[in-house]
């Protein structure tokens, strides 16, 4: 048991696999002991195509096997971590909100700038209230202590807008680096 713990925690799920066959307990499942049967009959240097079974069976006994209960955690609900839309009605004593780039759907830098200016064009409007209302979820999380990180460039104004949501002191400007 110790072996197959400190596998979980420092191995790849091959090597728990490969643990679990030699010692047969816990037995292994019997659709995972078939792939691992495929994976092992098949030859790579014939004539047949490698199955994708086999290759997806392959690339998953070199992942990490940490990885794999930190997905499990996650989808149980078990994580630190939790999106935004995730979180209405909850609390928790720290929260980090991250405002990052790369979604369609809200543009913290230029929401900052907005209720700074309290210039929204009317196209924008939708997604205007859309995004202050998914902010002010992710920041009326926390019990005690808040931070909240934006990694997108700030521009003048969403920066006071910041200074005036969190009080000049509270906002520290970080070299940006592109």
């Amino acid at each position: 048991m110790e072996t197959l713990i400190a596998l979980r925690q420092d191995g790849t799920v091959g090597q728990v696999i490969d643990h679990l066959k030699d010692t047969g307990r816990p037995r292994l499942n019997d659709k995972v002991a078939a792939k691992e049967k495929a994976l092992a009959e098949f030859n790579p240097d014939g004539e047949e195509e490698e199955p994708t079974s086999s290759i997806r069976q392959r690339e998953l006994r070199e992942t990490n096997y940490s990885e794999i209960i930190a997905v499990e955690q996650y989808v149980s609900g078990s994580t630190p971590f939790a999106t935004q839309h995730s979180v209405k009605g909850a609390q928790f004593p720290n929260v980090l909100v991250i405002l990052s780039g790369g979604w369609n759907q809200y543009n913290w830098p230029r929401l900052l700038e907005q209720i700074h200016t309290g210039q929204i064009p009317a196209k924008q409007r939708a997604g205007y209230y859309r995004a202050r209302n998914l902010l002010y979820v992710a920041l009326s999380r926390p019990k005690k202590r808040l931070a909240v990180l934006a990694t997108q460039e700030l521009s003048a104004d969403a920066l006071l807008a910041a200074e005036s949501l969190f009080t000049t002191d509270m906002v520290l400007g970080l070299p940006f680096e592109a």
